[in-house]
């Protein structure tokens, strides 16, 4: 949430709610930028907020933005140099791979070491689901 000691940085574990994405069109992906805050006391936190994103006429239409819960007493301390970047995720991944009844997604945070960037490991809570919201850039956009 806030910096730490020197040269590194904690960040949150928190939760998407999948019913706070509106359906109807159906979202193509998902994109997750950082929302960072600055205390009175000069401390900042960082927390991801989420965009579902239509492909609509051949055009990308931007969903409103959803707020993240943190996890109580879930974070991750990661080592600098990082690049807090844009992150997406295709929805249909989501889908896919969801159990059904699950209507929340976990995302932890992990560095991307091929270039030293945030990605999310994505879970239903329980088990991974071999999904990663990935930088984009240095990744490549999934189509």
């Amino acid at each position: 949430m806030a910096t730490t000691k020197k040269g590194s940085i904690i960040l949150p574990v928190q939760t998407l709610n999948l019913g706070a994405i509106p359906n109807k069109p159906k979202p193509k992906k998902i994109f997750f930028q950082f929302d960072v805050k600055v205390a009175r006391n000069g401390n900042k936190t960082f927390s991801l907020v989420a965009y579902p994103a239509y492909r609509i006429d051949g055009k990308w239409k931007i969903g409103k933005k959803i707020l993240l819960p943190v996890k109580k007493g879930k974070q991750h301390e990661l080592q600098l140099p990082l690049t807090l970047g844009n992150l997406e995720l295709k929805y249909s991944k989501i889908e896919r791979w969801i159990r059904p009844g699950i209507r929340k997604i976990t995302l932890t945070p992990h560095k991307y070491e091929a270039n030293p960037h945030t990605e999310y490991i994505v879970s239903d809570g329980l088990n991974a689901l071999n999904l990663t919201a990935k930088p984009s850039p240095p990744a490549p956009p999934e189509a």
